[in-house]
C-alpha cells in the first residue's frame, strides 16, 4: 500500500491524513448508490482519515468547507491517477463536437490552495464592508432538501446563510445585500474564493475554434472514479473467493501485493482452460 497522502486544512489548523481508497476492508462498506451526496462525501472522507486520534470526528469532516471536502476527494484520486478527463459537447451550436480535456490534479490542488488562504471573503456596498464565510458540507446537506423557484431565490438563501454580521437578520441590510446586482457580483466573487465548488475553465474547440466556459463537476467525477475503484476491489475479492473459498476478511487481511498474484494465477489457470 502507498504511502498516505496529507491535505492542510487551515481553518482547522490541522492536518488530515488520508489512507489510499480501494484497498481496505471499509470501503466496500461505502453505499455509491446512494442519493445523499453530501453524506456520502463524509463517509469517504472519514473513512479515509488515518489520523482520528487528533479529534476528527464525524462533525468535524462536516465543518469542512466544501471546496476542501472536493479537494480531499481529489487527493484520494490522485493516488491512482495522475489526472481526470472529461468529455462534453462544443457549446457551438453550429459544431457540437465532443471536447476532451485532460487536467493534472495537482494542478487542481494547487489551484484550490492558491485561493485557499483565508476563510472569509470580503466585498464592498455602499461604504460598508461585509464577510461571506465559506460553505461548508453542513451547509450543502441543508440546500440539498430545500426547493428554490430559480437559481437567483437559491444564490439569494446561500448569500443570506453565509452572510457574517451582527445585524445580518436586519431587513435593511438583507434588502441592500441581496439585490439582484449584488448577488451577481458576491456569486462571481464567491467563485473566486472557492474555486472547486462550481469548477469553471475556458475551453477552445479544436474543431470550430470558439471559446467557451464549462463548468466541470469535480465532485461527481472524483465520487465516479472511486465507485469504480470500489468495483475493481469486489471484483478482486470475487475472484479470490470463487477459486479458494476465503472470506472478505481473510482476503483483505493480505497484503496488496500477494492479492494481485493470486489475481495473476487465477487468470493464468483460467487461460489454460
Amino acid at each position: 500500500m502507498s504511502n498516505a497522502s496529507t491535505i492542510n486544512n487551515n481553518h482547522f489548523q490541522n492536518i488530515i491524513s488520508l489512507r489510499p481508497f480501494g484497498n481496505h476492508i471499509n470501503d466496500i462498506e461505502i453505499d455509491f448508490t446512494q442519493k445523499n451526496r453530501p453524506l456520502l462525501v463524509t463517509q469517504i472522507i472519514e473513512c479515509c482519515t488515518i489520523n482520528k486520534n487528533k479529534g476528527f470526528n464525524q462533525e468535524f469532516f462536516w465543518d469542512l468547507s466544501i471546496g476542501k471536502r472536493i479537494e480531499c476527494l481529489l487527493v484520494l484520486v490522485s493516488q491512482f491517477e495522475k489526472s481526470i478527463s472529461f468529455e462534453m459537447n462544443c457549446l457551438n451550436e453550429e459544431c457540437k463536437k465532443k471536447i476532451e480535456v485532460t487536467i493534472p490534479i495537482k494542478d487542481l490542488i494547487d489551484y484550490q490552495d492558491s485561493a485557499n488562504n483565508k476563510e472569509h471573503c470580503e466585498f464592498h456596498l455602499d461604504n460598508e464592508n461585509f464577510f461571506i464565510r465559506k460553505p461548508t458540507g453542513r451547509d450543502q446537506i441543508q440546500w440539498q432538501n430545500m426547493s428554490f423557484l430559480d437559481e437567483n431565490s437559491a444564490l439569494k438563501d446561500i448569500v443570506k446563510r453565509l452572510l457574517i454580521s451582527k445585524d445580518k437578520n436586519n431587513s435593511d441590510i438583507l434588502g441592500r445585500v441581496l439585490k439582484k446586482e449584488n448577488i451577481d457580483i458576491i456569486n462571481k466573487k464567491m467563485k473566486d474564493f472557492d474555486p472547486l465548488i462550481d469548477f469553471e475553465i475556458e475551453i477552445t474547440c479544436p474543431y470550430c475554434n470558439e471559446e467557451n466556459s464549462y463548468i466541470i463537476d469535480l465532485e461527481g467525477h472524483s465520487l465516479d472514479k472511486m465507485h469504480q475503484s470500489q468495483q475493481k476491489l469486489l471484483g478482486n475479492i470475487h475472484h479470490i473467493a470463487s477459486k479458494y473459498h476465503w472470506s472478505e476478511n481473510q482476503i483483505l487481511s493480505l497484503p496488496l501485493w500477494r492479492r494481485e498474484e493470486y489475481i495473476s494465477l487465477i487468470k493464468k489457470e483460467d487461460e489454460k482452460h
